[in-house]
């Protein structure tokens, strides 16, 4: 006689493919996306929750999402949500600290902004590097030297910045 048995592991992770399924229908559906990343993909790259194949710190993960969504640990988002005062970059690099300036513009990154344009192959873009798969793999690699849009980061990089002065 065979016993009907749904292990709990089972149900979670419909529940979870449920909710994911959910999210990703109202996504298409909501023709006011995220600002930022509508910007950024044109509305041609649907919205992936996936890393590159490489694991990756989760802390590292989250940089990439917080950038690509724009809200998260970098100054320009402190300002909108009144924690910084002027949302301008670190040291003498003066401009706004937006997730285009520290991944395209930022001098305080010039070294390694021109070793992944090399690994890329092409010039930079905030599309390719979130919306294809070559620019994430490299953007991650970026994302894991350099540290930024982690709390550590804006933290130790602020404090630099306080001691400079």
């Amino acid at each position: 006689m065979q016993s009907s048995y749904t292990s709990l592991a089972y149900l979670g992770r419909l529940a979870r493919e449920t909710i994911l399924e959910q999210w990703k229908n109202n996504w298409q559906q909501n023709k006011s996306k995220g600002k930022h990343y509508t910007r950024i993909c044109k509305g041609k790259y649907p919205f992936s929750f996936k890393a590159p194949k490489d694991k990756y710190p989760k802390r590292i993960q989250s940089a990439f999402f917080q950038l690509k969504l724009g809200k998260g640990y970098f100054k320009s988002f402190s300002k909108q949500i009144g924690k910084d005062k002027k949302g301008r970059c670190f040291r003498e690099c003066s401009a706004l600290q937006t997730p285009k300036h520290l991944l395209l513009d930022c001098s305080l990154y010039r070294k390694e902004r021109k070793e992944m344009q090399r690994q890329l192959g092409s010039t930079l873009s905030l599309e390719k590097l979130f919306c294809t798969k070559k620019g994430k793999e490299v953007l991650f690699l970026f994302l894991n030297r350099t540290g930024i849009a982690t709390r550590k980061w804006l933290i130790t990089a602020g404090s630099l910045e306080g001691s400079s002065r």
